[in-house]
C-alpha cells in the first residue's frame, strides 16, 4: 500500500472487529450483517461494519453514477480493500492470465449519502435516514 492509501486506523478497527466476534451473540450479528454484503470478503464486511454499522448496500462512486444515483459533495466514504489485479503477459497459451499482486484501499458509499435519480428539469431529492424525500 502506498502512503496515500495507508489507513492504519482501519487495520486496527479490522483487528478489533475480528476479536469482538468471540461471543455467539456478536457472531450472529455479524452473520446478519454479512448476509447484506454477500459479494464482499469477510474482512471488507468487518471494515464496512466498523465504519458504518447501519450500511445496507455499498458501491463505488462510478458504480452509483451508472445507476443514475449521485453521491453528495462532502460525504464521508467507507473504505474497503480492493485487489490490485494485473494481466500476466508471460502466459504460455497466449491468453493473458489475471493475477492479484496486492490490495489497496478504495472508497465506497452507502445509499444514505446520495442524491436520488434526477430527471431533466427535476430538483435533486436528498435521501434522509427514513429514506423519504421532503
Amino acid at each position: 500500500m502506498t502512503a496515500k492509501n495507508n489507513h492504519p486506523e482501519l487495520i486496527e478497527k479490522l483487528a478489533e472487529g475480528i476479536s469482538n466476534l468471540t461471543t455467539s451473540e456478536e457472531w450472529q450479528r455479524h452473520l446478519d450483517f454479512q448476509s447484506k454484503f454477500h459479494r464482499y470478503s469477510f474482512n471488507n464486511v468487518l471494515l464496512i461494519a466498523a465504519q458504518c454499522h447501519e450500511a445496507s448496500q455499498v458501491a463505488g462512486f462510478n458504480a452509483w453514477r451508472k445507476m443514475n444515483r449521485f453521491v453528495r459533495k462532502g460525504e464521508k466514504a467507507i473504505w474497503i480493500l480492493a485487489p490490485m489485479v494485473y494481466n500476466n503477459a508471460d502466459a504460455e497459451d497466449g491468453d493473458p492470465e489475471r493475477i492479484v499482486r496486492g490490495f489497496k484501499f478504495v472508497p465506497v458509499f452507502d445509499p444514505l449519502s446520495q442524491v436520488s435519480s434526477i430527471w431533466p428539469g427535476q430538483r435533486p431529492c436528498y435521501l434522509t435516514n427514513s429514506r423519504s424525500c421532503t
